[in-house]
């Protein structure tokens, strides 16, 4: 998964993620320090401790797919339940929904949650992105000052 990922970001002129930078995006995503970037690379080269081929938790394996969206690591991982093409699709999914994302990290997390909604759920998240987009268009401050104020203007005593 994590080639499959730097060839697709290769291909979009993005720099490939780093251990560090997936097991950042997984905790991130997992809500907890629960994968360091060591049991990345140890996972993604087959090593485990003393020699020994890795064995994961379901835990493990299920933050290191939500780091790629993969909402079910376990059976995305062990091919439990799971045919070659439904995983192809999920990870065709993935990858439209990180173009549509533009790449941005949160935004894909978000939007892959956000496709495993029934549809009245869905509906009623997308009415809260639709009211939360109205009240900041309407109540945001601006970001920046401007560099000289005029001076107010008007009689002055």
């Amino acid at each position: 998964m994590i080639s499959e990922e730097n060839v697709r970001r290769s291909s979009k002129g993005l720099d490939p993620l780093s251990y560090p930078e997936i097991a950042e995006l997984a905790n991130r995503r997992a809500g907890q320090k629960a994968i360091s970037a060591d049991t990345v690379r140890n996972l993604h080269l087959g090593r485990g401790t003393n020699g020994r081929p890795p064995n994961p938790t379901v835990n493990t394996l299920d933050i290191l797919g939500g780091a790629f969206g993969i909402l079910d690591g376990v059976r995305y991982f062990t091919g439990e339940d799971t045919s070659a093409d439904d995983i192809g699709r999920q990870v065709r999914a993935v990858h439209k929904i990180a173009d549509l994302a533009g790449g941005n990290p949160e935004l894909v997390g978000l939007m892959a949650r956000a496709s495993q909604l029934n549809p009245d759920s869905f509906a009623i998240v997308a009415g809260l992105i639709d009211r939360l987009g109205a009240i900041e268009a309407n109540h945001v401050a601006p970001t920046t000052a401007p560099a000289n104020p005029a001076p107010p203007q008007g009689p002055t005593h």
